[in-house]
């Protein structure tokens, strides 16, 4: 795997491995984008660049994820009513539990995803998970702080609305009646992904609804999108969120950020050395 970065972003590339003769830079370079194959490459040997460029790529790379997940009573429609619930049900409490760890936000030492880990700013607990080397935090609607004063909830729909994907847990009334979830009463231009997870007769069911500018990402749902074995619907739930937001970051809104963001990451990095003659 070969990986370039340029302020369009870390571009990456597979090819063909052969032991008896080995690429050079120069010879890998001409299979990237964009790049001038008439200029020759210069090695950094410089420890300090090279880990600065390691962690450049790392973050292009969204390593950490956060999630808001929003817990909905049956009869709902709207994000104030949703962000009003104190307390969810006992399957939402288990549907939780299952997604990651309960922890205490103070003095936590891991990934915080925006949460205030010093003076329960932002609730004293929070569901957090490692998931195949990604640390997520969940921004769980009932854990964050509750306004009795304000209907809209501000707080709860300040980090929740600046997630790119949110979870909503539909929890259906004891008649088995469906509770319509719709994207449109839900007041974010951040959010470009919804996860709807309800739960019929001990099986988690999901829709996924997406901005119109969101390119298709997988895995697939099955058909139908029910899930009998928790631990397999865990993992689909967290391997389609992970992609959803990944996906995300190629509509026009977010690549154009991205892209000004790295220029300038790559411009201060460039400034940062090339006077220290380390470039050369």
């Amino acid at each position: 795997m070969a990986a370039v970065i340029h302020q369009g972003g870390a571009q990456k590339l597979a090819l063909p491995y052969n032991p008896q003769q080995k690429l050079t830079v120069k010879q890998i370079l001409p299979n990237f984008a964009l790049m001038d194959a008439s200029k020759s490459p210069k090695e950094v040997f410089s420890a300090d660049i090279q880990k600065d460029l390691l962690l450049l790529e790392e973050q292009e790379g969204s390593v950490n994820f956060k999630f808001g997940v929003v817990y909905m009573k049956a009869g709902q429609k709207m994000d104030d009513e949703m962000l009003s619930n104190e307390d969810g049900s006992a399957d939402f409490d288990e549907f939780m539990a299952l997604l990651g760890e309960k922890i205490r936000l103070k003095d936590w030492e891991r990934y915080r995803g925006g949460l205030d880990v010093k003076g329960d700013m932002t609730g004293k607990y929070s569901v957090y998970t490692l998931y195949e080397g990604h640390e997520i935090m969940f921004h769980v609607s009932t854990m964050l702080p509750f306004s009795r004063d304000n209907r809209q909830q501000v707080e709860r729909k300040r980090h929740i609305g600046n997630d790119i994907v949110n979870i909503i847990f539909v929890d259906e009334d004891s008649s088995g009646e469906e509770t319509e979830f719709n994207p449109n009463n839900i007041k974010s231009q951040f959010t470009h992904v919804f996860a709807v997870v309800t739960r019929r007769s001990r099986k988690y069911r999901l829709a996924v609804y997406c901005d119109e500018t969101v390119p298709p990402f997988g895995p697939t749902l099955p058909n139908p999108p029910e899930f009998e074995d928790p631990a397999v619907f865990r993992d689909f739930l967290l391997v389609k969120l992970i992609n959803g937001e990944k996906a995300t970051f190629q509509t026009p809104t977010f690549s154009r950020k991205r892209e000004r963001t790295l220029e300038m990451l790559i411009k201060d990095l460039y400034e940062e050395y090339v006077h220290d003659n380390k470039m050369n």
